[in-house]
């Protein structure tokens, strides 16, 4: 009386090929339209977050954008201010010990949709404007919002907008 079945070495043949079957579609999947929301609210955080250490270390820092693909965005304490030039330093973030700086991934696109690639954030935490020399800041009220940017990946296309008095940030869709 003769088994049907598979052998070993059928099986693991058959295992070989739907792993690698595998590893290619786990490979190919790249979800850049989940990746760019990912994005844009962590822009969304990071600039709350850079408002908190304003207020927090009584400081006036600048959040400046470079658009691009990928782009990055990076926060600065000024320095000068009353007093001479408006001056900037790379600042630590003292959650991470590190300079804070973002790259984005490799696959989105970063942009500045309306106002300045930089934001300043004054020691209460509200958008301001600081130029000149004596360096002085301004709060920023003129428009609606004060700035925004977009994160653009796959099919998806997110605005993250700094709203003029409060400073908080909101993302859309």
């Amino acid at each position: 009386m003769s088994q049907a079945g598979f052998t070993l070495l059928e099986l693991g043949i058959y295992i070989v090929i739907a792993a690698i079957l595998g590893a290619i579609a786990v490979l190919s999947y790249k979800p850049k339209d989940i990746k760019a929301r990912y994005q844009a609210e962590k822009l969304r955080t990071d600039l709350r977050h850079a408002q908190m250490l304003a207020s927090t270390q009584n400081a006036t820092l600048r959040v400046t954008v470079t658009a691009g693909t990928p782009g990055s965005y990076s926060v600065f304490t000024i320095g000068g201010i009353g007093t001479s030039a408006c001056t900037t330093a790379a600042l630590t973030d003292p959650a991470t010990g590190a300079a804070f700086s973002v790259t984005p991934d490799a696959d989105l696109t970063l942009a500045v949709v309306s106002g300045s690639a930089s934001i300043d954030f004054d020691s209460l935490g509200r958008p301001t404007s600081c130029t000149g020399n004596p360096c002085t800041c301004t709060l920023a009220t003129a428009t609606e919002p004060v700035a925004s940017y977009s994160i653009a990946g796959g099919n998806a296309l997110y605005t993250v907008a700094v709203s003029r008095y409060s400073g908080f940030a909101s993302v859309t869709p």
